[in-house]
């Protein structure tokens, strides 16, 4: 084979290898996407934190809205010095039970009731950010798979090339800049290819990480298929998403613990029913107290000046979680907008006009038209192209999982 014919097999090889793969071609014994977020939710950090932080605020609710416990009393008087407790001259055996004021209890009830919802709004968020985290984990190993294939068949290439060269340089045909410069080229290509074999092994553990599969560090990853690219047609606010959503139910409740301390100085009120009774005759009677607010201007105060604070943390939180939000959102649609249209771009501009610019400049070099030099500039021109589509692919994904966690709470992910 001529050395033209075997530097251009060569470099064809790599061209059909770097191809991207078609994305609906299936694999089998493969993990998927919607596997992988199955496996990955329930085991997640923040989805088990939310989830207890909501178990707690459920029992808090519970805690605040239930009585004290009732208390049993015996009391025997008239004992004397000499004698046994059961020798008692008179005897009382009372039962009482104590609660606050029931305006008290509505108002720590339905702030305890408020954080539950809160906590919910948390749980649905950290839901969201979990998918999009386990998401963006199984698109960064498939495409770093990818890449690192890309790599050692270039690799492969450049060192076909160099031996190619050699030999020509051997037989007369060039110089030794031509060699030495395709040597260089075949160990920079193999250093590339070493680096994207490792970022390849740490997508994947990373990815294990995430889903439990923390001793098996490969596994054969299906396509994950094109991200849709339309937004949902819902009506579009802040105060629909889970993000704004819990900083306002936060303040709700803030507000009606703040409204429970202005009614601390309402009195605890406790009920007895108890009985009587003497050698002679049993009597049944009934009490009630009632707590004197006397040191309402001291406790009372501290209380109220520390529910005020919390509202005016809450307020403020709420005014930032919209910010953040509103500012989230439009940074997000258009990023995700401009990724379609980069997409759009390559597609049907950028690699078809790589692609033929590089198809071109092989006819020429294989006639003696073009030298090597050019033609690895154009054929590493039109990797750069596949690439960079990879990376807008990755792009793509990115900024459409961070759309669904702002999202959250308008639209029901898995649970």
């Amino acid at each position: 084979m001529k050395p033209y014919t075997t530097i251009g097999f060569c470099l064809k090889v790599v061209t059909v290898a770097c191809v991207i793969f078609d994305p609906l071609s299936p694999l089998a014994d493969t993990l998927s996407l919607q596997q992988a977020i199955k496996l990955g939710l329930p085991l997640h950090p923040s989805v088990k934190a939310a989830r207890g932080d909501l178990r707690v605020a459920r029992g808090n609710f519970w805690e605040r809205i239930s009585p004290a416990n009732p208390l049993f009393r015996i009391e025997n008087e008239e004992v004397s010095r000499s004698a046994s407790l059961s020798e008692f001259g008179q005897q009382k055996v009372g039962l009482s039970q104590s609660f606050e004021f029931p305006l008290l209890t509505y108002y720590r009830g339905r702030s305890a009731h408020l954080t539950v919802q809160a906590a919910s709004k948390s749980y649905e968020l950290a839901l969201a950010a979990a998918k999009s985290e386990i998401t963006m984990a199984y698109i960064d190993a498939w495409l770093f798979q990818k890449l690192a294939v890309i790599a050692d068949s270039l690799t492969q290439a450049a060192k076909s090339l160099a031996g190619a060269a050699e030999k020509r340089y051997a037989a007369g045909a060039t110089t030794s800049i031509e060699r030495d410069r395709l040597r260089a080229q075949a160990e920079q290509f193999a250093r590339r290819r070493e680096t994207a074999g490792l970022e390849a092994k740490l997508t994947l553990v990373e990815l294990g990480q995430l889903i439990g599969k923390k001793t098996d560090t490969y596994f054969d990853l299906a396509s994950p298929g094109d991200a849709d690219t339309n937004l949902p047609e819902l009506a579009i606010t802040p105060s629909a998403s889970a993000e704004v959503q819990k900083s306002q139910f936060a303040l709700k409740a803030a507000r009606a613990e703040q409204n429970a301390s202005r009614f601390s100085w309402l009195p605890q009120v406790q009920l007895e029913v108890f009985r009587q009774e003497n050698r002679r005759q049993r009597y049944w009677g009934g009490a009630i107290e009632l707590t004197l607010p006397v040191w309402f201007g001291l406790s009372g105060t501290g209380t109220v000046k520390q529910a005020t604070g919390t509202a005016q943390r809450a307020e403020a939180e709420v005014e930032q979680a919209l910010r953040q939000w509103q500012l989230g959102w439009l940074r997000a649609t258009h990023s995700f907008e401009n990724a379609k249209r980069r997409r759009h771009s390559l597609e049907e501009i950028g690699l078809p006009a790589a692609r033929r610019a590089y198809n071109a400049s092989l006819s020429s070099y294989e006639v003696g038209k073009l030298g090597v030099t050019d033609l690895l500039a154009t054929f590493l021109e039109t990797q750069a192209a596949e690439r960079e589509y990879l990376e807008v692919l990755r792009e793509i994904w990115q900024w459409r999982t961070r759309l669904e966690v702002l999202l959250a709470g308008q639209i029901r992910g898995p649970e």
